[in-house]
């Protein structure tokens, strides 16, 4: 905890603005907040355009750097090398000759986590500064800082990153398929307190996080929806009473009730954050309800209906369960164009059993990236789906609709098309029929991923290993890549039923960001249009549904099936790509499916399979007439009751 107002103004070595500096100990009507926020604001814009040409414009190998030498230019002393002219001059000379370029030495990624994580302390201490000093202090002088055993830690959101507070939508807004009353009026969020600042076991900084440790619900960061109505056939009205949601003991309590309310036999609760963000992580550590009849949810809706109304504009299902199965959960994704075309697609892990129970804590999380959402329990990556991809017709860009804001829900509904209804004879046993949840943690992406350049989610195995057997070998002459060729990759790529596409994909991304770092250009990224520039997950993905061929699929059932999906008769997914690529095995097949050789007939035709299923997500988009079967998730998850304590 910081002591001192000294010490407050140490940041590293590029220290504050001198107009920021001055604020801390002004007062009075000199400098006002306002003020305050727009030289932060626009310092942070400041460093994040040299942040942008640092990663456009310089190249480093691995080495050690110190990072002061980053931010310390003499002739720029006023606040190290972030002013005005300092930013212009650093634009001007951007290129491998400067100074911490030439003698430094990093990976660009690894400097850009660095600035990342010494911007978010910077402004975690501006804004201590604020609540801590400034109210407080006389004109030019400061009182002692103290310290408090649990530090409540503001945070300033500014455009120049995607996470977000915003003013509170309307309900309409925030969910398209209800018009719930708000418990609480709307008011505008600039700030909002997480009650701690950074998590220690990981030295991940929270962006946005509730501890549930007061003795009522944030109305700062929760919008608690009154809804006497029900979509999907559900039997609860939403109320706002403590007797449905409440906050106590270190953890909020959802918990539905049997009796006769508003004309509805159930009540129950349900709650939406106010704060929205692109991409990051979100952590939610709860106890689901058991009962017959109960459904329990964690799961987000767009802030705003960019692509139309609901599910155009998409809802991400990080876990729901059915209380009448304490080992079964299940994740989704939801999109398409329901009111216009009766178009509503969906793509589900489907139901899936873990090792434990719902009724126990567990820590149910989702990784959302540009390219994927990945679902997470217990740490353990279970489910992965593919953005990197138009999605459907409705859409024109890849990531849509899964590219905008999303907020936060949590919810227990009665009865309904997900779980068979309760009867007046059911009874829930208290307090296992309720929710509980003992902390919400979001994080941002940058600090959960690493930009790579990694093969594409569409790449087949063929192209991975094309790309990567060519950078290893003698054509190449342009990087040196040999300590990220291994034997391993070489194997894998020179047997190619020898290891899984994910794994050849893993060890393909060394190669390609090696390649990329050094070669510096717009097109070190591409290996024939099998990768591109990627945030990658740095604690791993699920891996995706696999389109096997059956081992005892004839040559005549390959060639009969990769016929018709090349041909004219498919109209429901592009794989023609794929089947470029594997022209001459559509030839071979023309002639004599029995003359193919049977190892490139099996990797060609199963390269348009996996790409016409990863189109179309769904087991019977893996079938081909038996000649295909769906390598899934495997069960049961592994769990552990009382996880994230």
């Amino acid at each position: 905890m910081l002591t001192d107002r000294d010490t407050l103004f140490r940041f590293g070595a590029y220290g504050l603005p001198d107009n920021v500096k001055s604020a801390a100990c002004v007062g009075g009507d000199d400098y006002t907040w306002q003020q305050w926020i727009d030289d932060v604001i626009e310092w942070r814009q400041s460093v994040a355009d040299w942040k942008h040409q640092v990663e456009r414009n310089c190249n480093f190998s691995d080495g050690d750097l110190d990072w002061a030498s980053l931010f310390t230019c003499p002739d720029y002393s006023r606040i190290g090398c972030l002013n005005d002219d300092a930013i212009r001059h650093r634009m001007d000379s951007l290129n491998c000759s400067i100074t911490f370029c030439e003698d430094g030495h990093y990976q660009c990624n690894t400097i850009l986590r660095k600035i990342y994580r010494e911007q978010s302390d910077m402004y975690k201490r501006l804004n201590a500064i604020y609540k801590d000093e400034l109210i407080q202090c006389q004109p030019r002088t400061c009182p002692e800082h103290t310290t408090e055993t649990k530090p409540r830690t503001e945070f300033i959101i500014t455009t120049a990153t995607p996470i977000i507070t915003t003013e509170e939508a309307t309900a309409t807004e925030l969910d398209k398929r209800t018009e719930p009353v708000t418990a609480a009026s709307s008011s505008t969020i600039s700030f909002f307190t997480a009650t701690a600042s950074e998590d220690e076991s990981t030295a991940r900084h929270l962006v946005y996080a509730d501890e549930f440790d007061g003795t009522s619900l944030n109305s700062d960061k929760w919008r608690i929806d009154v809804w006497p109505e029900a979509f999907n056939n559900e039997l609860q009205y939403y109320t706002d009473r403590t007797q449905n949601i409440k906050v106590e003991d270190g953890h909020l309590t959802i918990k539905p009730i049997a009796e006769n309310y508003g004309g509805k036999s159930y009540t129950s609760g349900r709650i939406n954050s106010k704060f929205a963000w692109t991409y990051g992580r979100v952590d939610v550590r709860a106890k689901l309800p058991v009962g017959y009849g109960l459904w329990p949810a964690i799961w987000m809706l767009p802030r705003d209906s960019v692509y139309g109304e609901w599910p155009g504009s998409g809802e991400i299902d990080i876990c729901e369960a059915r209380g009448e199965y304490s080992d079964h959960i299940a994740s989704t994704m939801h999109y398409g164009n329901a009111p216009c075309c009766d178009q509503h697609y969906f793509e589900s892990s489907g139901d899936l059993r873990i090792s434990g129970s719902i009724g126990e804590y567990h820590v149910y999380s989702l990784d959302w990236t540009p390219t994927a959402l990945v679902y997470r329990l217990d740490g353990i990556p279970y489910y992965t789906q593919n953005l990197d991809r138009v999605i459907s017709s409705t859409y024109s860009e890849k990531g849509q609709p899964f590219d905008q804001h999303f907020h936060l829900i949590l919810n227990v509904a009665v009865g309904g098309h997900y779980v068979n209804d309760p009867t007046p004879q059911t009874s829930w046993n208290y307090s296992d029929a309720e929710m509980w949840v003992d902390y919400v943690r979001v994080y941002e992406l940058g600090d959960i991923s690493e930009l790579l350049c990694a093969p594409k989610a569409d790449a087949d195995y063929t192209a991975v290993c094309s790309g990567a057997l060519w950078t290893c070998g003698g054509d190449n002459t342009f990087a040196n890549v040999s300590s990220q060729c291994t034997s391993e990759l070489l194997d894998c790529c020179l047997n190619t039923t020898k290891c899984s596409l994910s794994r050849v994909k893993e060890l393909a991304t060394n190669v390609f960001t090696s390649y990329d770092v050094q070669v510096n250009n717009t097109d070190a990224c591409h290996f024939g249009g099998s990768a591109e520039r990627q945030y990658v997950l740095v604690d791993g993905y699920a891996p995706l549904p696999q389109c096997l061929i059956k081992d005892d699929a004839s040559a005549n059932d390959i060639c009969g099936a990769m016929g018709w999906a090349c041909g004219p008769d498919n109209v429901y997914a592009d794989v023609r790509e794929q089947c470029n690529s594997a022209s001459d095995v559509t030839s071979c097949c023309s002639t004599d499916p029995n003359s193919c050789d049977q190892l490139r007939l099996r990797v060609g035709a199963g390269s348009v399979f996996q790409a016409y299923y990863d189109a179309i997500p769904s087991s019977s988009s893996c079938d081909f007439g038996g000649v295909v079967h769906l390598q899934g998730i495997s069960q049961p998850l592994e769990s552990q009751d009382g996880y994230g304590a």
